[in-house]
């Protein structure tokens, strides 16, 4: 007789009792170590001699696999969020959005505890938010004509949503100041203003913000550098540097020729921005007006770009996606990994932190149905690619947990969950 152990453990709901599944459960990370069982017996002078063999190893793993799939009533539209649940604090659920406008709240285990529709696309990113300082959590976020403020059962909360003066041209951004969780809801408008709420949805009335040149189109962001906080956003050419009243900062970059990538801020003693131009030619820009462009190679106007630390030295490594081709530099502009795929990659590159300096690279592919993760030489990591086309997470359903779980949708309007260790 012989039994994979990990595999075995699947199948606990079935083959024993409620209270023996929920003994197993909190010992899952011990149990999973132990690899293998087998019984072997035979007959030999009138005697029946058994052998039992259970392999044990503490630093096994397992190859990654779909500890649960389930069927969205439409394809997922944005990447899942992990949030969590005010009245099970260990364990989070994750909340997902698909095509169909549905917003969907699961649990670890693949439940669907409740499905929302929406009248219109979701826009921005799903914020997790204590509106009411009591420890329970709400959901906001925006289409282009309201912004919802949602309750953990999937009910509206007080006057929302709201309708919005202009339509959204954005996703919006939620900040949150001090000790007293001041919230702040800002969403910029196709008629290039940027509109400012508190936690109610009222319109903050010393906002002073004039306007951008052309639309707004990605998500701002809030900084601090030094004593100063700064509202950071974008159009097509400019940079707005904004204190919380919507006044102008000094020390705003030189306009110059977007990417459709985003802003990242890098802070390791010398803060900085750092983006893209059409022309993929790199620009780091400081909070006194002054910036560096860096070429590193040529690439399309739809390059995608990503810069973060991967190696965890302080510095920025820069990731570009063009076409088929994913090729990562250094600080210093030097080539330090590149992976070739079969088809084109089709969302901006994740980057995925898994503890003790343990860092990937998530890459898309979604003309495959695969998802893959690389470290920062380009190489694949064990037991990938899975199935999947869109973008995903890498996270916890509970920090206890040895493993990692990441969350992905696939074609049939599929989402699954993989373990991954």
């Amino acid at each position: 007789l012989y039994s994979n152990i990990p595999i075995l453990y699947r199948l606990k709901v079935v083959l024993f009792k409620p209270e023996v599944g929920t003994l197993l459960t909190s010992n899952e990370d011990v149990i999973r170590k132990f690899s293998t069982f087998t019984w072997q017996f035979s007959i030999s002078d009138r005697m029946i001699k058994n052998r039992l063999a259970l392999k044990y190893d503490p630093n096994f793993k397992e190859e990654p696999q779909a500890i649960w799939q389930l069927k969205l009533e439409g394809k997922l539209a944005r990447k899942p969020f992990l949030v969590l649940n005010h009245k099970d604090l260990p364990n989070r659920e994750v909340i997902v959005c698909d095509n169909q406008n549905n917003v969907s709240l699961i649990n670890k285990e693949g439940l669907v505890l409740w499905t929302m529709n929406i009248p219109g696309e979701i826009m921005s990113d799903i914020h997790q938010i204590d509106l009411y300082q009591n420890n329970r959590f709400q959901y906001v976020f925006n289409t282009k004509t309201q912004l919802y403020v949602i309750d953990r059962m999937g009910n509206n909360v007080g006057k929302f949503p709201l309708t919005l003066k202009s339509m959204a041209s954005n996703g919006g951004m939620l900040v949150e100041y001090g000790k007293n969780k001041e919230f702040r809801f800002f969403i910029a408008g196709e008629d290039k203003k940027i509109y400012a709420f508190d936690r109610w949805g009222k319109l903050v009335q010393n906002w002073t913000f004039g306007g951008s040149e052309t639309p707004i189109t990605k998500p701002g962001m809030r900084i601090e550098v030094g004593d100063k906080d700064y509202l950071i956003f974008n159009d097509k050419q400019n940079t707005y540097f904004l204190d919380r009243q919507g006044k102008t900062r000094e020390g705003q970059p030189a306009p110059f020729d977007r990417s459709v990538n985003p802003l990242y801020f890098i802070n390791n003693g010398n803060p900085r921005l750092i983006s893209t131009d059409q022309l993929g030619r790199i620009h780091i820009m400081d909070f006194a007006g002054q910036a560096e462009i860096k070429e590193v190679g040529k690439f399309g106007t739809a390059h995608r770009f990503v810069a973060e630390d991967l190696d965890g030295n302080g510095s920025p490594e820069y990731i570009f996606a063009d076409e088929k081709k994913l090729i990562i530099f250094s600080t210093d502009g030097k080539k330090i990994g590149e992976h070739s795929f079969t088809d084109v990659i089709s969302e901006t590159p994740t980057v995925c932190t898994m503890g003790n300096g343990n860092t990937k690279i998530g890459v898309v592919i979604k003309g495959e149905n695969k998802v893959y993760l690389l470290d920062r030489t380009g190489s694949v990591t064990r037991g990938f690619p899975l199935e999947g086309d869109t973008n995903f997470i890498l996270g916890k359903f509970n920090d206890s947990n040895a493993w990692f779980n990441l969350i992905v949708g696939a074609q049939g309007n599929m989402l699954v969950n993989y373990r991954i260790e």
